[in-house]
C-alpha cells in the first residue's frame, strides 16, 4: 500500500495476505442389499425384498432421509433412506441409488437383480390317500409350470419318497414302494435354482389274509374200507400268501372217530359203529339239546273266560274247529312230546266219530 503526502512525500507498506476456497466434497457409499448381480428367488411377486445403502458426506455426515432416493428402470420411484422393503416385479432390474448432500451434490450407485418365482408343481397321479400291494407297480404323473422357463422337464423334475429315497425323475415314471406309508415329493428346479415341490401321501399295505383251499386227493368220496384195513390218507392245502401247507397245519377228522391223523399224507385205519365204545363217542359228538317252543290254548270249560278248548279239543264260540297239539295240554311231559300230542289225537278222532 503507497500513502502520499501534500509534498509529495509517500510511504510504502507491504503485507502478505492467503486467500483459501473451500471445496464441497461428494458423499461416499454403495448399495449394501441387493447386491450387484443377486438373483432373488421369491414365492410371490407380492413378497418384500429388503433394501439398504449407506453414504457418507465429509462436511454432513451420514445421510439419512430424502438425502437418499431409490430408484428402479422397471418399475420406477422406489423409496427413500437408508433401508426399507419393497416388492418388485419378476424379470432383471437395474437399481439406483442417489446421495445428494445438503450443497445438493449427488452421487449414483447402481445394482443389477433377477427376481424370480419358483416353479408351480401339480401331481395328477396316483391320487392322495390311494393305497398299493407290495410289488404293484405305481405310475407317477406330474408337472411343473415356471414363470420364466415355462414348463420344466427331464431332469428338471425329481420324484422321491422319504421311505425308499429317489424313484426317478421326468414326468411320468413307473416304480414300485416298499411297505407303510410313504410321504411323495416332486421337487421341480428352474433354470435359475428355483425349487417348487409337491407333495401327496400313498399306502403300501399287505393283501388281506385269504382263507387256505383244501382237497382230500385218497380217499375217494364213498370208497369202503374194512375196519382192519390200512387207508392211505393224502390231501392239499394251499394258501394264497404261505403256499403249501404241511405238518399241523393240516388236521383230518372223522365224524365218528374224532381227529385221525395231520400232515398232507399218512397210513390210519377208522372204526365203525359196531361197537358200544364207537357208538358212544359217536353221541357224545353228535348229541345235544334242542327246545320246542309252544304257546298255551288253556283247555277248560266255557264258563271260564281264560279258557280256550274244552276237554275235548274244541275252541269254545267256534263251531267245528278243535286244536290237537301240545299247546291244550296242561303240563309237557319231560320227553319227546310226539307220542303224546298223537295220543291225543287219537282220542279227539275217536269222540268226534
Amino acid at each position: 500500500m503507497t500513502i502520499s503526502d501534500s509534498q509529495q512525500r509517500r510511504s510504502v507498506k507491504a503485507n502478505n495476505i492467503v486467500v483459501k476456497l473451500r471445496v464441497n466434497q461428494a458423499p461416499l457409499g454403495s448399495i449394501i442389499s441387493p447386491e450387484f448381480g443377486e438373483s432373488i428367488s421369491i414365492l410371490l411377486t407380492t413378497d418384500s425384498i429388503d433394501f439398504r445403502g449407506v453414504f457418507i458426506d465429509p462436511e454432513d455426515g451420514p445421510l439419512t432421509g430424502d438425502s437418499l432416493v431409490w430408484a428402479l428402470d422397471v418399475d420406477g420411484e422406489l423409496g427413500i433412506g437408508e433401508s426399507f422393503s419393497a416388492s418388485l416385479s419378476a424379470g432383471y432390474h437395474d437399481i439406483t441409488l442417489k446421495a445428494k448432500d445438503s450443497e445438493g451434490l449427488v452421487v449414483t450407485d447402481y445394482a443389477r437383480v433377477q427376481v424370480h418365482t419358483p416353479p408351480t408343481v401339480t401331481i395328477t397321479s396316483p391320487a392322495e390317500g390311494d393305497t398299493f400291494l407290495p410289488g404293484d407297480s405305481i405310475s407317477f404323473r406330474g408337472s411343473a409350470d415356471d414363470l420364466e422357463d415355462g414348463a420344466l422337464t427331464g431332469a428338471s423334475l425329481v420324484w422321491g419318497s422319504h421311505l425308499d429315497g429317489l424313484l426317478g425323475t421326468g414326468g411320468s415314471i413307473t416304480a414300485t414302494a416298499s411297505l407303510g406309508q410313504h410321504t411323495v415329493t416332486l421337487i421341480a428346479t428352474d433354470s435359475q435354482g428355483g425349487v417348487g415341490t409337491g407333495l401327496l401321501s400313498i399306502t403300501v399295505a399287505p393283501p388281506p389274509n385269504v382263507p387256505p383251499t383244501a382237497s382230500i386227493e385218497s380217499p375217494v368220496f364213498g370208497e369202503t374200507f374194512r375196519t382192519d384195513e390200512d387207508i392211505t390218507f393224502y390231501g392239499i392245502g394251499n394258501d394264497a400268501e404261505e403256499g403249501l401247507l404241511k405238518g399241523a397245519s393240516l388236521v383230518w377228522t372223522s365224524d365218528i372217530d374224532g381227529e385221525v391223523g395231520t400232515g398232507d399224507a399218512f397210513i390210519g385205519s377208522l372204526t365203525d359203529l359196531a361197537s358200544d365204545d364207537a357208538l358212544d363217542r359217536w353221541m357224545m359228538r353228535e348229541a345235544h339239546t334242542y327246545s320246542h317252543i309252544s304257546c298255551t290254548c288253556k283247555m277248560g270249560p266255557a264258563t271260564d273266560p281264560m279258557a280256550v278248548t274244552g276237554q275235548y279239543g274244541k275252541v269254545h264260540g267256534m263251531e267245528g274247529l278243535r286244536i290237537v297239539d301240545a299247546s291244550i295240554m296242561p303240563d309237557l311231559v319231560r320227553a319227546p312230546i310226539n307220542p303224546t300230542v298223537l295220543m291225543i289225537g287219537e282220542r279227539i278222532a275217536d269222540v268226534i266219530s
